[in-house]
């Protein structure tokens, strides 16, 4: 399974545990494949709202000596799965979602 399919499959609708987890996954994700040499340096931070969640920052330095910086800013939540109806149940399943879409009439 690839990276894309693997976030898909983490429920990270807003305010829900999935937020965490999600954040959890990449951390990760991230920790294990960065090289050790690269001097990065991974993090999360609580962000505190009504349902606290967690952001994750990322800190790779350029391999040169350089005075730019580079920041990539995203975000990992996503809205609920009340429009896929009767198929809400694989809306963290890509591949069975697919084949059932290409089967579905409205």
């Amino acid at each position: 399974m690839g990276l894309t399919e693997a976030l898909v499959r983490i429920n990270s609708v807003v305010d829900s545990p999935g937020e965490a987890e999600i954040t959890k996954f990449l951390a990760e994700y991230l920790r294990t494949r960065l090289p050790a040499e690269s001097a990065a340096q991974v993090q999360t931070v609580v962000v505190k709202k009504d349902n606290p969640c967690q952001a994750l920052l990322a800190y790779l330095p350029a391999p040169v000596k350089t005075r730019r910086t580079l920041v990539l800013l995203g975000h990992t939540d996503t809205v609920g799965i009340g429009p896929y109806k009767e198929l809400a149940e694989l809306a963290f399943d890509s591949p069975n979602l697919k084949e059932r879409l290409a089967g579905h009439e409205d």
